[in-house]
């Protein structure tokens, strides 16, 4: 047993936190969810595990910035290209 620790059980849940937060540490993240739900689920009540939770969903969600960054750079793109060719031989 580590001080300081809660003893709860092989699978209580401030084992499943403890194991989760591992987990998220060495960017096992699926994982990490899988244990903050059943701590969750075990313990409702508990914000620390409601958070930790929401955070690992929000980081697994992916993002739209990239996508976003694709279109306004093809955009760009199109603009330039339109730019260069439109006003070669002196045509506007």
């Amino acid at each position: 047993m580590i001080a300081g620790l809660p003893v709860d059980g092989p699978l209580g849940p401030a084992t499943l936190d403890l194991k989760a937060r591992i987990c998220a540490q060495q960017g096992r993240l699926i994982e990490a969810q899988f244990c903050w739900m059943e701590a969750v689920r075990q313990s409702p009540g508990n914000e620390t595990y409601r958070r930790s939770l929401d955070y690992v969903t929000r980081s697994l969600r992916p993002s739209r910035f990239p996508l976003v960054l694709y279109f306004v750079l093809m955009a760009l793109c199109a603009i330039l290209v339109a730019i260069v060719f439109g006003t070669v031989g002196g045509r506007p």
